[in-house]
């Protein structure tokens, strides 16, 4: 029997598990409509199936015990969490989820209330989940999990690798736009009509004066400003699934892509009530 293909099958099954859960979550309780949680464009979200596999293969000493196991499966899922969280503010200087706002939090990284789902989670699956699992993937022959596990690892590869550059991409519009914006308050910070409270005043404040003193600035630079003033998909797709992102260093392009979406949300929300009035109206 061929271990390996069917670990990973478990790994996969676990994340998509996650990624339902995630999605359930924010739908249910958070944006009351569908988001795509996770990097990844795939239903899956990769850090269940770690901590799943944390669970069923690295906690086996505490089976024996549901309080044992509960606690276990809480810390261990939040060491998870923590260090996932750590790595990726370090590699995009950006905190991809913000719990500040919940009560007992550590650095907003990780939070009571999901430690104790952690918690139950691994309890649950443990006991119920785990033992179906793997009566599914033995049924399959050690060929069929062979293709099978290589096709999805492909699958999986090849999303990676186009988030990844999505990822790189966004990171790198946060940083234009900071340097965009420090750029403009150092050039016209002393101007009394200019506007430096958000990006979005910043943007209105120039083409404001421009209308009366265009002269007074070049083309480039209200091109410039005409760019960065339109939507920026890629930043604001990651933004739809990661609603809660901080960042230090990034605060005023990460405010002005949640005002943007903010705003964008309003909009057809206006459009669709106006329809229905319309209908009704008939």
């Amino acid at each position: 029997m061929t271990v390996y293909p069917r670990l990973f099958l478990l790994f996969i099954i676990y994340s998509f598990f996650g990624w339902c859960s995630e999605v359930l979550y924010v739908g249910i309780f958070v944006e009351h409509k569908f988001v795509n949680r996770g990097f990844l464009h795939g239903p899956i979200c990769p850090i269940y199936g770690f901590g799943g596999l944390i669970v069923m293969y690295g906690l086996r000493n505490w089976n024996g015990s549901w309080i044992g196991l509960f606690f276990a499966s809480a810390f261990f899922c939040s060491v998870l969490e923590y260090l996932t969280s750590w790595i990726l503010e370090t590699l995009f200087q950006t905190k991809w989820w913000d719990y500040s706002d919940q009560k007992f939090n550590l650095n907003g990284r990780i939070c009571l209330l999901n430690s104790f789902l952690f918690g139950i989670m691994g309890v649950l699956c443990t006991y119920y989940v785990q033992p179906l699992l793997v009566s599914l993937v033995m049924l399959l022959s050690d060929n069929t999990a062979e293709w099978t596990a290589d096709a999805v690892l492909a699958a999986l590869v090849t999303d990676f690798l186009i988030t990844l550059r999505r990822l790189v991409a966004f990171s790198t519009t946060l940083g234009k736009f900071k340097e965009f914006t420090e750029s403009l308050q150092e050039r016209f910070s002393t101007d009394t009509w200019f506007k430096n409270s958000s990006i979005a005043e910043m943007f209105a404040s120039i083409k404001k004066q421009a209308e009366s003193h265009r002269g007074q600035f070049s083309q480039t630079l209200l091109d410039k400003v005409e760019s960065f003033s339109s939507h920026q998909r890629n930043a604001e797709s990651f933004l739809r699934r990661f609603p809660t992102m901080t960042s230090s260093i990034y605060k005023l392009p990460l405010a002005h892509f949640k005002t943007r979406l903010a705003e964008e949300v309003a909009e057809k929300k206006a459009l669709a009530k106006a329809r229905h009035d319309s209908r009704k109206n008939r």
